[in-house]
């Protein structure tokens, strides 16, 4: 069963990596101003986010004894997220250990992204059956989810970060590259 929502996740990072991959360096390094992201620093983001995520989840199985099943509100906090994610709004990045803070190549984020990603696979495939209802992960706007809906709300993140990407690439006149 996560195996579908993994493989979901997969695709629309893979959709995400397609629609960027016709662009150049100084293309992924661009910034429309100095206080808004290039989209090497949204991958960056994502990465950085995963990792935020992963990390979250291993600590809270050392303590799975005291996680609670509550599916109802696992699933009304998603909904939360999609709807924040339906509208045109931005809003700060939560935490400062998930804001991009350098510059990095393309290729090394696409690189550290496959890491990250092969530790959740393994992360999931350790833990899934003890771990599948319970409330792993807590998104700081919308609260608790399980492993579920987390990889849901991953996907939602990525897509969101592609509205992203395409108003950067329109205002760096960029925008007829993207695939």
């Amino acid at each position: 069963m996560l195996s579908d929502y993994l493989e979901q996740l997969e695709t629309t990072k893979a959709d995400f990596l397609k629609k960027i991959s016709n662009l150049d360096q100084d293309q992924l390094s661009w910034s429309p101003s100095e206080d808004k992201w290039s989209i090497d620093q949204v991958i960056h983001h994502l990465v950085l986010a995963e990792q935020a995520t992963l990390i979250y989840m291993n600590k809270k199985i050392q303590a799975a004894d005291s996680m609670k099943v509550e599916k109802f509100k696992s699933r009304r906090n998603l909904l939360t997220l999609q709807i924040f994610f339906g509208f045109p709004l931005k809003w700060k990045v939560p935490e400062t250990f998930i804001q991009p803070k350098s510059t990095f190549s393309n290729e090394e984020l696409k690189k550290e992204w496959a890491a990250v990603r092969e530790e959740l696979k393994q992360f999931i495939e350790k833990n899934a059956g003890e771990t599948l209802d319970m409330n792993i992960f807590r998104h700081p706007l919308a609260g608790r989810m399980n492993m579920q809906n987390t990889l849901q709300f991953m996907k939602l993140h990525i897509k969101h970060h592609s509205k992203q990407v395409d108003r950067i690439a329109r205002a760096g006149n960029f925008s007829d590259v993207l695939n």
